[in-house]
């Protein structure tokens, strides 16, 4: 029963390191595309903002409507940027997740171990430790 246990947290770690890979990397890949989305829209700002110009010297009431754009667009970018900021978040959620699954596995593994490591600040996370740097490693005793 232990056995299955151990096994099953220590398959769910591994779904969690793998998940979080992949979160990592959906992070990194919209990261570049919000990069690229917003220069994008700086550029767009720059072309509305000469549009705006030209189109003041002649019809003035579009040039309100034209501000209206350009405040939109950037209403646009901080929303982008804000959802990267918020995968950014997911992604320490996640490895967060992940150190409590390590210390999970090391508490079904080795009690023994587990005893000791929780007289430590870094043992279990449990008075907010760290189990150190990826990939997690035991302290050196």
């Amino acid at each position: 029963m232990i056995f299955n246990l151990t096994h099953d947290v220590h398959s769910l770690s591994n779904d969690v390191r793998q998940m979080t890979r992949s979160v990592n990397q959906m992070s990194m890949s919209v990261n570049t595309n919000m990069e690229i989305i917003s220069e994008n829209i700086i550029r767009m700002q720059a072309s509305t903002t000469l549009i705006a110009e030209t189109v003041a010297k002649t019809m003035p009431e579009m040039s309100a409507n034209t501000t209206t754009m350009t405040q939109t667009a950037q209403n646009v970018s901080n929303r982008i940027d804000s959802m990267s900021t918020n995968i950014q978040t997911m992604s320490v959620g996640i490895v967060a997740m992940q150190r409590d699954m390590w210390s999970m596995n090391k508490t079904f593994n080795n009690p023994a171990d587990s005893i000791f490591d929780s007289m430590v600040p870094w043992g279990n996370n449990n008075r907010g430790g760290s189990p150190g740097p990826l990939p997690f490693q035991r302290p050196v005793r």
